[in-house]
């Protein structure tokens, strides 16, 4: 959210600042996937097989491929003033939650 609306600040296109955002992501998450997989030291190979991960990142990548274009032409006809509002009220919630 706030590499959209910095890139909104910078005069960029809703559209093209979300596409930049996710875009900043994919190294992020990749690396982050990659640190935990060799971490790991192939345990996860030991409970599922290469074929299995494999169909697990393909299925994934298609789903978040999916998502994005979705949320993009979703931001196109909407905007960010229903996620603020969004983001307003379950802060409101969550502060209300903390007092109690």
């Amino acid at each position: 959210m706030v590499t959209i609306v910095g890139g909104v600040l910078a005069d960029l296109p809703l559209v093209q600042a979300a596409e930049f955002s996710f875009l900043l992501a994919l190294p992020t998450l990749g690396m982050a996937t990659a640190y935990e997989a060799v971490g790991s030291r192939g345990e996860l190979l030991a409970y599922v097989g290469p074929a299995e991960l494999t169909v697990g990142l393909v299925v994934s990548g298609v789903v978040a491929a999916l998502s994005v274009r979705g949320l993009v032409r979703w931001l196109t006809g909407h905007g960010l003033w229903p996620f603020g509002v969004y983001r307003i009220g379950l802060a409101a919630v969550v502060l209300w939650l903390l007092g109690r």
